[in-house]
């Protein structure tokens, strides 16, 4: 939950200017792998918002992001990384949303 949070603050503030001028908005679904250290491994694209620039958008506002906390000591012990799949969607209110 914290890193989704984080990762909506990055993409609201960083939403891409063309997206608000063009009137662009969709979702998309990412999955994004991270190290127990909070290091970004990989961000890719599991579904289109069918806008390259809304996809690379939502792929640069991950990478905005990095690195991220470190996973708590418990999650560490078991995982070295971990793979985050989750909706994100450009609203027609102008903001990043992953809920």
């Amino acid at each position: 939950e914290d890193w989704r949070r984080r990762v909506e603050r990055i993409g609201n503030r960083h939403y891409p200017a063309e997206a608000r001028a063009r009137g662009l908005y969709g979702s998309l679904e990412l999955v994004v792998t991270l190290r127990d250290t909070g290091e970004l491994m990989n961000v890719r694209i599991a579904r289109s918002s069918g806008s390259p620039l809304l996809d690379q958008a939502a792929i640069d506002i991950v990478r905005l992001g990095a690195p991220y906390p470190p996973f708590p000591a418990r999650l560490a012990q078991e995982y070295s990384s971990l793979e985050v799949v989750r909706k994100w969607s450009f609203t027609t209110a102008h903001r990043l949303d992953g809920s």
